[in-house]
This record gives structure tokens, sequence and C-alpha cells, in this order.
């Protein structure tokens, strides 16, 4: 079966792909007026079209637009490098471009091939006129949306490696926020995906696989949505658990410096390890909470769920976090700190030690506010 025809039953809606038969079933194929062109000029050109066709069946879209580009240049009076550009240039996304060269193809087929070559023409047309969603938005999500946009912009146009992954590291923290709050945004879901992956986020990774699936968006013919399918399951991200970056080659003090740097994986393995005590790493449930808290705010929604595996539930917790609060608010030696919040403290340490040894009722806890939820101190209620 002709290559072409293969990806059009699966790139295009089912009525474009029988539609366009009859079109692609000729290539490659010469009109009346085309006839006068060399025999070895014919082998050439009819060449290039059919390993550009293979190239596009083997999902190498990019070796295939240069065969196609390269027939064109050979002879820009035929219109089937024109078609083939166009499929190319749809299936990577470029719809604009895409509907450029099926307009060129259209005026230069014969006349039997031009209402198949209309169709998808229009099929493109259609693509494009889709809304984004954006049009949705409320103001401030579309300020919001515009600001990931630039920072996406602005990392494409970076000069260094370093430079690029703090602008998707920007990327990554923001984003998260704004699809909590604008789940329809799937481009910045998708964008964000493919951020994960040049950072090597296995968890943020595993994340958008696992919004992709919930969406019902992996049967979609979006090379976009596609390609980032193909490298998360490459990465074998889209398993039922989270998954994890090897360290095995990392250093403890290789990690650290990781997480120190904005990291977000590094924050949350050290959280990990801090709350069992592995790799190295005391058991420090206190310093777990500290990673988690940091890895949440870089945009790791995973570490959300294991900071609240482990908020204080029970009496020794809420005493061993609120003796540390209080040691580093007496600590600041008069820089700042607030007579109200150590009598607060104090009186919270004082419920749950009472309550500990079998005084008084359970206090009813619940984070007070900023940046003391970072302790994991829950104050009485």
């Amino acid at each position: 079966m002709n290559p072409i025809v293969c990806f059009l039953r699966h790139s295009l809606p089912h009525l474009f792909a029988v539609v366009l038969l009859t079109m692609v079933c000729a290539l490659p194929s010469t009109s009346t007026a085309q006839s006068a062109h060399s025999t070895q000029s014919t082998v050439s050109y009819s060449a290039l079209i059919k390993s550009g066709n293979t190239l596009l069946q083997s999902n190498n879209s990019d070796e295939a637009l240069e065969l196609a580009r390269k027939a064109i240049q050979l002879d820009d009076k035929r219109y089937e490098g024109y078609a083939l550009t166009a499929l190319i240039l749809e299936k990577q996304g470029h719809l604009d471009e895409a509907t450029q060269q099926s307009a060129k193809a259209l005026e230069l087929a014969p006349a039997e091939k031009k209402v198949s070559l209309a169709a998808f023409r229009d099929s493109l047309e259609k693509q494009r006129s889709k809304p984004t969603g954006v049009q949705t938005f409320s103001p401030e999500a579309r300020r919001k949306y515009d600001v990931l946009m630039l920072i996406i912009a602005d990392a494409d146009k970076s000069k260094s490696r370093e430079e690029r992954q703090e602008l998707l590291k920007e990327f990554i923290s923001k984003s998260a926020t704004f699809l909590n709050d604008t789940p329809s945004a799937t481009n910045i879901l998708i964008l964000r995906g493919a951020a994960a992956v040049e950072l090597d986020y296995p968890g943020i990774g595993f994340d958008v696989g696992r919004k992709i699936k919930d969406l019902k968006m992996e049967a979609t013919s979006d090379p976009a949505v596609r390609r980032l399918l193909a490298q998360l399951e490459r990465k074998e991200w889209l398993g039922v658990n989270r998954a994890w970056r090897d360290w095995s080659k990392w250093t403890i003090q290789q990690i650290k410096g990781a997480a120190l740097n904005g990291d977000v994986e590094a924050e949350v393995a050290l959280g990990r390890w801090s709350q069992v005590g592995d790799s190295g790493i005391s058991h420090d449930i206190f310093e777990a909470r500290n990673w988690y808290q940091k890895a949440k705010k870089g945009g790791d929604d995973t570490a959300a769920v294991f900071l609240e595996a482990i908020a204080p539930h029970n009496a020794q917790d809420q005493i061993d976090n609120f003796t540390k609060f209080l040691v580093f608010l007496q600590g600041l030696n008069g820089k700042g700190e607030k007579v109200k919040d150590i009598k607060d403290a104090k009186e919270n340490l004082k419920a749950w030690e009472d309550f500990s040894q079998g005084i008084g009722d359970e206090p009813k806890a619940s984070v007070k506010n900023e940046p003391n939820g970072t302790w994991g101190i829950y104050y009485r209620q």
C-alpha cells in the first residue's frame, strides 16, 4: 500500500482519508502538461517522492520533508512535491505552511486531482480555525497564559544550555498553578510535559502522562501529543506508579547541589530519603517536609501528595515541630520576630504536651499561615 495512504488513514479524519485516496494512490505521477520533462528528471523526481513517502510512514518527518523540498527544487511545476510537503507539515503541526503548500499543489494539479486536494486544503483550514481555548480565559488567566508562552519563546531563543534550563524551570513552576486553575489549556500541559522530558523530571512527566490519559487524548492525531507520548513511553514514565530519576551515578553532594539549584526532582528525592532515612540521609521528618515544600513550590504536584502524607497527625509530631519552631523564633535575636508568634507557639506546645499526658482533649489542628506551614506546625483551631 502507498505509504501516504497509511499515514492519511491515521492522521486525517476518515472522510478526508477516503477522499484523498484517489490522489495519493497514483503518487508520483505527471500531468499531460508535464510530459515534456526528460525521462531522467522524471525518474529522479519519482524516486524523491517515493523515498519521502517511505520516510513519512516511518515517522521520520524531518528527512521526508527534506526530500519533498528537493523534489520541488528539481521540478517546481509538478504538484506531488507540494502535496507531500503539505502532508508532512500537517503531521508536524505547522498548519499555516501546510495550507500554503496544499494551495500550491491544488493550483498545479490536473483536473482529476483537484477535488481531493481541495478537500485536503479545506481540512487544513478547519484545523487552523479551531479555537485554542485562549478566547475563554479570564483577563487574569490570559495574562498568565501569555507569560508562559513568553517564557517558552525566551527558552527557544536562549544562547546557552544553562539559560534554557533556568527558563524551563520557571515554566514548570508557573505552569503548575496555571493548569490547576485552567485545566482546559492542554497546549500548556503538552509544553509542560516536553519541558519535563528535557529537564529529566520523571515525576512531572508521569503526572502529565496521567492527565493526558484522563483527558482521553491518547488517540489524538495531534503530532505534538503523539511525540510527547512516545517520549514518555520510551522513558517508561507512563506506568501505574510515579517514575523516578536514576540516581545511581550521582553523589549525595551532587544531588543536594542540584536541589539547591531548583531541581525539583532532586528536592523530592531528598524529601523521600529524609522521610525514611535512606541513601546516606538521616531520618528527619522536618527536613523531608522542607524539601517537599520546595518541590511543591517548584511545580511538582506529587510533592504535595507526599507532603500531605507526612502532615503531623499525632501529639509527638506536633510537640517536635513546635519545639523546633520555637528554637527558630528565639534564635532570631530580635531580628523581626513577633512576641505573639512565640506566645502562640508556646501555648500550642503546652496544649499538645498536656494531651500527650492524658490531660485535656486533643487540639483540633490546622495550618495557621505561611511560612509557618513549611514547618509542619498545626495550630489549634
